[in-house]
């Protein structure tokens, strides 16, 4: 074989191989890329505003000045709530909380509250409320239910 035919073929085969990743890389940003966006999206971190429990204030006596009581505070995660299932998700959450539409529906059109985060939109919610919505998740998407602690004033 010619020191021609040896070249050609090492050409062919270099084209050959810059083909396929040509082929590849189309592949990917073409037909792969919504399902490679989404992947993305569900791999994004996200940060976390744990608040701190605060200690008790007691008076020299002993009985306690400022004490730590836990409550039930319904948040709703924006960006996963769809346009489309908002307002079914605050009428449901309306009529087992007994509370208003609009005051459900303010926090979320707060400009201000655009946030990755949790958004409250009900605090001291009941126990029975909490659990009930614990357990039909698929009713209530994106809708998180959690305890966080508040300062009391006994006296």
């Amino acid at each position: 074989m010619s020191t021609g035919r040896r070249l050609a073929v090492v050409a062919i085969a270099v084209l050959g191989l810059f083909a396929g990743l040509f082929g590849r890389l189309t592949y990917l940003q073409v037909v792969e890329r919504s399902n490679l966006e989404q992947k993305i999206e569900s791999q994004l971190v996200k940060t976390a505003k744990i608040p701190t429990v605060r200690g008790q204030i007691f008076d020299r006596s002993g009985r306690p000045l400022v004490v730590n009581e836990k409550i039930a505070v319904l948040s709703i995660e924006k960006g996963k709530l769809s346009r489309k299932d908002r307002p079914v998700v605050l009428t449901r959450l309306s009529q087992l909380l007994g509370v208003p539409y609009v005051d459900l529906a303010r926090p979320l059109d707060d400009v201000a509250q655009d946030s990755p985060l949790p958004i409250p939109i009900a605090r001291n919610i009941r126990e029975s409320a909490a659990v009930y919505i614990a357990e039909h998740p698929e009713r209530f998407p994106a809708v998180t239910v959690e305890q966080t602690s508040v300062r009391a004033y006994p006296s």
